[in-house]
């Protein structure tokens, strides 16, 4: 699965349950869908940029699953292994390893 399937995936779920209104949030997903087809493309060794990026998209929405359970718990800023690490746990494992 593709970063862009991914985040699709979860949009749709985040609508589906109520937690993101796609008219009122249309910004910020269109920034979402554009950040997760860079990341498809993107070099993981010289693009430091474009994951946390999402994550903070991610969080802003309630996207993350500490978020989606009710848990406020925002991923914290830290080196990029943690932050992938944060985004494979969101992905199911199932992002391409970097």
């Amino acid at each position: 699965m593709t970063v862009s399937e991914a985040v699709e995936e979860s949009i749709a779920a985040a609508i589906d349950a109520g937690r993101v209104d796609e008219h009122a949030h249309a910004a910020p997903l269109q920034a979402l869908r554009t950040l997760a087809r860079r990341a498809d493309t993107a070099d993981p060794e010289k693009d430091n940029v474009t994951l946390p990026t999402m994550l903070k998209y991610l969080s802003a929405l309630g996207m993350l699953p500490d978020e989606a359970s009710g848990s406020q718990s925002a991923p914290k800023a830290g080196s990029m292994g943690r932050m992938r690490d944060k985004f494979r746990a969101f992905d199911g494992g199932k992002a391409a390893n970097g």
